[in-house]
């Protein structure tokens, strides 16, 4: 028996070239032998499945895109997991300079005035209002299973 969740998620984001709000959709599965329920759904595919998945990304991304991470021919065992903690610290590192490659643009788009801005209104005024937010919660839902 195999269990199985899809989901389609719609969020906003920010256009860069033409500075307005763009939707974006996005859909995913989950898997499991373990019965998934209304009641254990969202533990499982959001707490387990997408940290699960986040490591895998990371992983992938450590193995074939640019970081070389192949399995070191070592009988010492304290050596492995040093070499191990060194390719994580230089792709948190990667990561880092990427964001900030990706600040310095959104600056150079905004000007530095036009980002502070657009920082403050995004934490100021939540995409969500309260009124929507307490219909949701208020509202039955359903949860479809497809097997």
């Amino acid at each position: 028996m195999l269990h199985v969740v899809i989901c389609t998620e719609r969020y906003m984001v920010i256009d860069l070239k033409t500075n307005s709000l763009k939707e974006k959709t996005v859909r995913f599965a989950w898997l499991s032998r373990k019965p998934i329920n209304e009641k254990n759904v969202v533990y499982r595919c959001n707490q387990i499945g997408r940290q699960r998945w986040m490591i895998e990304e990371s992983i992938l991304k450590e193995k074939r895109h640019g970081f070389q991470y192949e399995h070191l021919f070592s009988s010492d065992w304290t050596a492995m997991k040093g070499y191990h903690y060194l390719m994580r610290i230089g792709h948190l590192l990667n990561e880092i300079v990427l964001a900030l490659s990706d600040l310095e643009k959104a600056i150079y788009t905004y000007t530095e005035s036009g980002l502070i801005a657009l920082v403050m209104n995004t934490l100021m005024s939540p995409w969500l209002s309260v009124k929507v937010l307490s219909e949701c919660l208020q509202s039955r839902y359903q949860l479809r299973l497809a097997g």
